[in-house]
């Protein structure tokens, strides 16, 4: 086997890795981004307000999706004395 058939067959190998990669990928997001409308949709049928609801779901989609950061105020690091 030369070194271009070899290329070509590790190209094809890789190739369909990231085509089920992204599929996976998909499927996830359609399932979390699905749990966050729910989370939003109870929360609001329990009288939390309309925008916390919404940061509630948002922080579930940044969590599920693996985003390092949530929404809302910036966290704060704690030096303030005031």
């Amino acid at each position: 086997m030369d070194d271009n058939a070899f290329d070509e067959l590790i190209e094809g190998i890789a190739s369909e890795l990231n085509v089920k990669l992204v599929a996976e990928l998909g499927s996830k997001a359609v399932h979390a981004v699905r749990v966050a409308g729910y989370i939003y949709l109870e929360a609001v049928a329990s009288s939390v307000p309309a925008d916390l609801a919404k940061e509630m779901a948002a922080d579930f989609w940044a969590k599920s999706m693996g985003i390092p950061f949530a929404t809302g105020a910036p966290a704060t690091t704690g030096d303030d004395d005031e």
